[in-house]
């Protein structure tokens, strides 16, 4: 046992560094006033505790834990952590009783902001203070402040347990009694350099370079010009989420096999997801590295920090996101032994001095180390504090304390505006209210000819009971642009498990879509995948050609950016519309060019009104017609596939018939045929039909047989 007058031994004890510990020494000799790595806590002192107990036991626990009492050296030949035999330290106190009681909340936010962002001088220890602010006779505030090159997150929690137990001993006269320490942080630091080598960590740095292979997101986009030289800076944004709210996420989690970590993750990447442009995020998250027993007790920076590489790209859903970061987190915590710094330099490229870290973004989430405690004569409880700088550009922070869930992102107000923190942290209340949707997706094929996408979301709000997820169409986004359905179907088929992993897929497509959708249909069953329902919207079935420059014509007519949209609008759909009359026979040949006859000869009106669709198609500008022309050449020169299995027809009674036949050419296509009628014309569905279209709809998928 350690009594309270036990002191180190007279000769001062040098250890090497720690990884972590040389890469701070080196961030203090290159910028000495940068508080980004201190460490801030707040515990609330309730009850009788003298001053002169307090700061005894604070004497206690430095004389108890070596790295308390230690400080760092950077000669021209190593640099050392050098653990001196006594240290002076006093408890500050500041007397705030008396403090106007409307803006006393401000004055403490000052005061700890100001002690927080205080740096410190490495080569003098302790890199520790610790002020109190008097609140009352019986209430005060401890700011505790440390650099994180001697403490982490669990000391933290360990130096407050042992304190309430020290104050409470020594306030009764008696004396503290506290497990013997079998070893040091110094200790703990020797052994990682020797163990630790770039021989011994071969195949773990092999694995990191699998698990960090392809292209690599460090930033979150921000609002401003990153400045040419990294500051510190720190702004913050916190709110307290809803306890049942975070319960029933968490609860959801775990029934799928999610730890609580991976699910607040998940819930983060979302809600930073719009501001990753290449669908990739790399994050960092804190470790606990104290895998021996013997270290639980002892204060030191043990904690590691863990690269992740998270694919988000193209995830329409929370589940999906989940098993992604799931694997991603398994594999990371198999290596989570290797110091961040050696894995760092072959992860990431070189540091400059317009960073602070090498990732942008880092994500933590923990219970508080710091619990209520009662000690008899006082209670030790944890606050929210504020940070005094930033090492990242962005850090989200959830912390489990006994009132509930805090959700904290501290950011550099050099690269950010509050209000975009706020959306983000908006958008990760909005999934976890969400929950979990574990409904399977109902896959909306979409061309954005008539702005088919936007109209998916309004059927999917529609619809309370599916999950309809829109899939855009090729050359929007970063889907590159296609020149055959065909293709656009097999490029789908490349990614999309990551939307649905496996069967049964149900798909629906409109229009151009709708071919897209069916090829889809199509090549998942070939390959043995369960597909329960494939629904076509106002889709006639491409017909075979009968002429033999048909396909040649709509191609170099619809990709001439040199004739004018509505002369290639004319041609190709009279094309393809004279192509289906031959099909049919010599009576609807005739009908066809009688009525286009007739139409050319018509005067047309300036005011003449015009099919939405169309509309829509002009006013969207050049580039945006250029790709509608591209879609529209692919699906009139698609040359069908048989699908083994059934088909629902949903069609408008009031547009044209190109095929007189009321499958519209399906049923040569596919097994069975079901057709829906629907008033309305082409484009009705989407616009002031999407009520009734979304009945229809849920109807038709109501009948599938229920997912296993």
């Amino acid at each position: 046992m350690i009594a309270a007058g036990t002191t180190a031994k007279a000769d001062l004890t040098t250890y090497p560094l720690s990884f972590a510990q040389e890469r701070m020494v080196t961030a203090s000799l290159q910028r000495p006033e940068d508080p980004s790595h201190n460490a801030s806590m707040r515990w609330r002192i309730r009850g009788d505790l003298s001053q002169a107990v307090l700061e005894a036991a604070w004497l206690f626990l430095i004389a108890r834990h070596e790295i308390l009492r230690t400080r760092f050296l950077r000669t021209s030949l190593r640099a050392e952590q050098v653990v001196e035999a006594s240290v002076a330290f006093r408890v500050s106190i500041v007397h705030c009783s008396a403090l106007d009681p409307t803006i006393i909340d401000q004055e403490i936010d000052r005061i700890a902001a100001t002690d927080a962002g205080a740096p410190f001088d490495i080569s003098v220890a302790p890199l520790l203070r610790v002020t109190r602010l008097i609140l009352g006779t019986t209430d005060s505030l401890l700011l505790v402040t440390a650099h994180q090159i001697v403490c982490d997150g669990w000391s933290f929690g360990l130096l407050a347990r042992e304190l309430g137990i020290v104050c409470a001993a020594l306030s009764a006269g008696s004396v503290p009694e506290l497990p013997e320490l079998t070893t040091t942080f110094g200790a703990f630091a020797g052994w990682q350099r020797s163990a630790m080598t770039d021989v011994a960590l071969a195949e773990e740095y092999r694995l990191l370079a699998v698990d960090f292979a392809g292209p690599l997101s460090v930033e979150v986009t921000t609002d401003f010009t990153r400045p040419s030289l990294w500051t510190s800076h720190v702004d913050t944004r916190s709110r307290v989420i809803d306890t049942q709210r975070m319960r029933n996420y968490i609860d959801e989690a775990r029934a799928s096999g999610t730890t609580p970590f991976m699910a607040t993750l998940a819930a983060t990447a979302l809600a930073l997801r719009g501001g990753v442009s290449a669908g990739i995020l790399a994050i960092t998250t804190q470790v606990v590295g104290r895998d021996d027993v013997d270290l639980e007790s002892v204060a030191g920076p043990f904690v590691n920090t863990m690269p992740l590489r998270l694919d988000i790209e193209g995830s329409h859903s929370l589940l999906t996101v989940l098993e992604r970061i799931g694997d991603a987190v398994a594999n990371a915590l198999e290596l989570r032994h290797v110091p961040f710094e050696l894995a760092a330099c072959r992860l990431f490229p070189i540091q400059s001095e317009d960073r602070g870290a090498v990732c942008g973004v880092n994500f933590l989430y923990q219970k508080a180390f710091t619990q209520d405690i009662d000690y008899g004569a006082f209670r030790i409880s944890s606050e929210h504090s504020h940070p005094g700088g930033s090492q990242y550009d962005l850090s989200v922070y959830i912390v489990e304390r006994p009132g509930g869930w805090r959700l904290t992102c501290d950011f550099n107000p050099d690269l950010y505006r509050g209000a975009t923190i706020d959306a983000i942290l908006d958008r990760f209340e909005e999934t976890i209210a969400d929950g979990i949707d574990r409904r399977p997706p109902v896959l909306f094929f979409h061309s954005d000819l008539f702005a088919d996408g936007f109209y998916a979301n309004e059927i999917a709000a529609n619809i309370a009971d599916r999950r309809i997820v829109p899939i855009g169409p090729h050359g929007i986004g970063d889907r590159p642009l296609l020149s055959s359905i065909d293709a656009m179907a097999e490029d789908y088929l490349k990614n999309i498990d990551t939307i649905q992993a496996k069967g049964p897929y149900r798909l629906i497509g409109f229009c151009a879509g709708a071919l897209v959708a069916f090829e889809v249909a199509r090549l998942l069953k070939a390959r043995g995948e369960e597909v329960a329902a494939v629904i076509l919207i106002n889709a006639t079935a491409p017909a075979r050609s009968v002429l033999p420059f048909r396909d040649f014509v709509i191609r170099a007519v619809a990709q001439n950016a040199r004739l004018s949209p509505r002369v290639r609008e004319i041609v190709c759909y009279n094309v393809a519309r004279f192509n289906r009359a031959l099909l049919r026979g010599p009576r609807a040949t005739f009908d066809f060019l009688r009525n286009l006859g007739a139409s050319s000869l018509r005067p047309r009106s300036a005011t003449s009104s015009q099919p939405t669709g169309e509309t829509f198609i002009r006013s969207r500008g050049d580039a945006v017609s250029e790709l509608s022309f591209a879609h529209i050449g692919a699906a009139l020169s698609h040359r069908p596939h048989f699908f083994d299995g059934p088909v629902t027809l949903i069609w408008s009674s009031d547009q044209s018939n190109l095929t007189g036949e009321p499958t519209q050419g399906w049923d040569r296509l596919s097994t069975s045929v079901r057709t829906v009628g629907m008033s309305g014309g082409h484009v009705a569905p989407l616009h002031e039909l999407v009520g009734d279209l979304s009945i229809l709809l849920d109807d038709i998928l109501a009948v599938e047989p229920p997912v296993a």
